[in-house]
This record gives C-alpha cells, sequence and structure tokens, in this order.
C-alpha cells in the first residue's frame, strides 16, 4: 500500500513520547490568526489505528472496481479511508450548480457512490456541496475547476477526493475550499489543487481525524491549512493527520497551524511561505522528516508557537533540508506514527523537489 518513488529512501526511526513539553525559549510568531469556527462541537469517531487497509466488501465485477487502483496509494492516517468502494458509479455530465448530471446530484445522493466526469470545465458552485459518508469524487483524467463554494465534510467518514481543481472561491470570510469537521473521520484528499479561497483552503477541526492530504498542490493563499480552530478545543488531542508530497508555494501561514492534535508531515515541499512555515503551537505535536523548506524572506520553517495560543507544541525534525538559512524550532519528544502505520522516507534532494514539482496537484 506505500507509495514509493525513485531515490535513495530511509526507513522511519521511532521516537519516544514524553508526557511533559520541555521548557524553550519565547520565540513566539507574532502573527495573530482569527481562528475561531462557529460550528459546534460533535463527538470524534474512533481512531483506527491497525496497519491494515480497511475491508474490501465488493464483490468481483462491481461498478467502481475498475477506479479502484486509487486505493493502492492509501498512505497514513487516512489509509483506511474506503469512499465509494463497491457502490454505484455517477457520472458527472455538465457544469451546473446542481440538477440532474451535476456534481451536487451525484454527490449529495443516498448509498455508497464513485463520482466520476464524463465533462471537462468550470463549475461555480452556489453553496457547499455537502459530501456525505462513502463517497468518492474523482477527476482523474479530466480537467474540472471549482469556484465559489467548496465541499464540506462534516461528522461523516470515509471520503476520497482527487484531482480537483479548487480555482477561487468566493469572498465569505468563513468560505473554506475542503472543509473537514465535526468527528469525521477516514478522509483522503489526494492530487488536488488549491488557490484563492475566502478562508482557508482545507481545515480540518473539531475532533475530526484520521485524515491523509497528499500530492497536493496549495498556492496564492493567506490561512492554507488550520488544524483544530481554537485553545478551547481541548478534545481536537483526538486529530491525526498525515501530510506527505504536497507543494507549499507562494502561500502566507499555516502548513499547517495545528494545536493539541498529531500532525505527521513527510516529503513536503515548502517554497517561499510569507509568514512562517508550519506551525505547532498548544500542545500539538508535529514530527517533520524528510521535508524541504525553502524560505524567501521569512526563514522560520517550523516554530513551537503561534499568535496568542499560550502553549507551546512539539517539535521534531528528522533529515530535512533547510535551505537558505531556514530555522527550525524543535521543542520535546513526540510520538512514533510507525506504530500506527508503514511508510517510507524519500531523501530530501533535489530529485525529490523536482518530482514534487511536476507532479503535485491536479493531474
Amino acid at each position: 500500500m506505500l507509495l514509493l518513488l525513485a531515490g535513495c529512501v530511509t526507513e522511519s526511526p521511532g521516537y519516544g513520547e514524553s508526557a511533559a513539553d520541555s521548557e524553550a525559549d519565547a520565540d513566539a510568531d507574532t502573527d495573530t490568526d482569527a481562528d475561531s469556527d462557529s460550528d459546534a462541537d460533535a463527538d470524534s469517531d474512533s481512531d483506527a489505528d491497525s496497519d491494515t487497509d480497511s475491508d474490501s466488501d465488493t464483490d468481483p465485477g462491481s461498478e467502481t472496481e475498475a477506479y479502484e487502483d486509487l486505493l493502492d496509494e492509501r498512505v497514513g492516517y487516512g489509509r483506511n479511508a474506503t469512499g465509494g468502494q463497491g457502490g454505484t458509479v455517477c457520472t458527472v455530465t455538465n457544469t451546473n450548480d446542481s440538477g440532474a448530471g451535476s456534481l451536487r446530484d451525484c454527490v449529495e445522493g443516498s448509498g455508497r457512490v464513485w463520482v466520476r466526469f464524463a465533462v471537462d470545465g468550470d463549475i461555480t458552485l452556489n453553496s457547499n456541496v455537502i459530501v456525505p459518508s462513502y463517497t468518492t469524487i474523482d477527476a482523474r483524467g479530466r480537467y474540472v475547476r471549482i469556484y465559489g463554494a467548496g465541499l464540506r465534510i462534516d461528522g461523516v467518514n470515509d471520503v476520497i477526493v482527487t484531482n480537483l481543481i479548487f480555482k477561487e472561491g468566493n469572498g465569505d470570510g468563513d468560505n473554506d475550499a475542503v472543509k473537514i469537521i465535526n468527528g469525521a473521520d477516514d478522509v483522503w484528499l489526494h492530487h488536488n489543487s488549491f488557490s484563492n479561497y475566502g478562508d482557508g483552503l482545507v481545515d480540518i477541526t473539531l475532533q475530526s481525524t484520521d485524515v491523509t492530504v497528499s500530492w497536493c498542490k496549495f498556492s496564492h493563499h493567506d490561512k492554507t491549512m488550520l488544524i483544530s480552530a481554537s485553545v478551547d478545543h481541548t478534545d481536537d488531542t483526538v486529530i491525526e493527520v498525515t501530510l506527505h508530497h504536497n507543494w507549499f508555494t507562494q502561500t502566507e501561514q499555516r502548513h499547517p497551524r495545528l494545536r493539541y492534535g498529531k500532525v505527521h508531515a513527510f516529503n513536503n515541499y515548502f517554497d517561499g511561505w510569507g509568514k512562517y512555515g508550519m506551525g505547532c503551537s498548544q500542545k500539538g505535536q508535529c514530527l517533520s522528516e524528510g521535508n524541504i523548506f525553502e524560505p524567501d524572506d521569512d526563514t522560520d520553517a517550523i516554530v513551537k508557537v503561534v499568535g496568542e495560543d499560550p502553549d507551546y507544541g512539539k517539535v521534531k525534525s528528522v533529515d530535512d533540508w533547510l535551505i537558505g538559512g531556514a530555522t527550525v524550532q524543535e521543542n520535546g519528544t513526540v510520538w512514533d506514527p510507525s506504530d500506527h502505520y508503514s511508510y517510507t522516507v524519500e531523501t530530501a534532494d533535489e530529485s525529490l523537489r523536482s518530482d514534487i514539482e511536476n507532479s503535485a496537484g491536479a493531474q
């Protein structure tokens, strides 16, 4: 199930977890965040920590079988997402906001669904598409751009989104390209492109967990990815997210901006951020392995506190390539994601950078 690319690889080492945060100098980032999402809290779903893929209930010859090669690429905390596997195939035949043949009509139906596209083009959404459990949105082989609103993955499970271009959202201050919220779990975002939305590009909040974001491109945006929206959301300790082979280019901040939960980031390319690269704050834990950090003016690759959060996060950097004076504020000890899943870290070098530049985002 591992995603392997050409180049040298190193196996992930173990990292002991400590119950206490270590004292560190207060190198707090001075940017202030307005991170108060107003959505109601929800109970989180249980964390699936086994290293096996989700059960496949698919009968031989099912409608979705022809597309299920996609599932071989799952890695990380979202590795158990099945999406619409074993369900029906719904084909998007027009670029309308709603009505028969639209993206909204296919997604917001009932039952397991694997959404495919028979058209290229621009879809302007007048409101968020509400994504139910057991849904795959699969635009491989097509050129589909989303404008206006985005996707809301709210309290559901087993959602996969691949090969969409979230081009530009409306000016609504709470408008995210993809909002994962209220205990949603087993979510995988893969080979998507994100830019220019009103608020965040991907927000993961209110006890949502078991999420992988892989091979995506994030560009031309300010508040890129928020993980836990407030210091008051102490139940967000359940959040676990894997980020791998993503390209964050010419974005300001939040790659991600974490509180309480755990983020395992490996083999990502952070290129020319504005205020900071990764922000691991408020008792969150970040393990950064084999990432490439290439700054413009600001050299804070990973910071241990953001804005007005009262507590530091824990940060460990392993074999990262820090270019042009990029710095990491390591602090404390972190958990070991290899206790939860298998993965392979490639060497952070020119070859990896080229692979990400050529292959991240919608294809």
